[in-house]
């Protein structure tokens, strides 16, 4: 009951096997030493809930695409029963980075701005509003911004205390 008309599909042949993920992966994201054809990694199929399947980077992208600065990459998945049109994800090693954590009981929130008290090499207070990441244990919260490592926090405050208020320690 439909006309085949030029530039129109009119079947579609389907395997049954030889299926792959095109996965969109950030140039943030790649590890330092690249991904290579052959490269091993596991592949998570949503609607096969939770369940792993071995994958093989089958194709990489030269080049990033310049609007997203993302590559694209074509993982093989090994078994058979995958149906066409399926969403799924793959986890890329993309290398160690250092965090900062502080306790949870370090961070004040005023006016809508999370902040971080430390102490500074004269035993001042001194305020640094923070970008805070995920709760990492339920006790310590990642900082992503406003924190280099190794700052003395404060922790257990109400409210932030003025700039260049003299610290004591409290004593156990």
């Amino acid at each position: 009951g439909d006309f085949a008309a030029p530039g129109r599909p009119v079947a579609m042949v389907e395997s049954s096997i030889g299926r792959r993920l095109a996965v969109s992966v950030p140039e943030s994201a790649l590890p330092k030493d690249g991904l290579a054809r052959g490269t091993k990694l596991a592949v998570s199929i949503d609607a096969l809930a939770g369940q792993e399947i071995a994958g093989t980077v089958a194709e990489l992208t030269p080049g990033a695409d310049p609007m997203s600065h993302a590559f694209t990459l074509k993982v093989a998945l090994t078994g058979n029963g995958i149906a066409t049109g399926l969403s799924g994800r793959t986890w890329i090693d993309a290398g160690k980075r250092k965090t900062v954590l502080v306790p949870k009981a370090a961070v004040v929130t005023q006016g809508g701005v999370s902040m971080v008290v430390v102490k500074d090499a004269a035993g001042k207070a001194r305020s640094r509003a923070v970008t805070l990441g995920g709760d990492v244990d339920g006790v310590r919260v990642e900082v992503l911004a406003g924190l280099t490592g190794g700052e003395t926090v404060l922790t257990g405050l109400l409210s932030a205390p003025p700039d260049g208020a003299p610290v004591n320690e409290a004593s156990k």
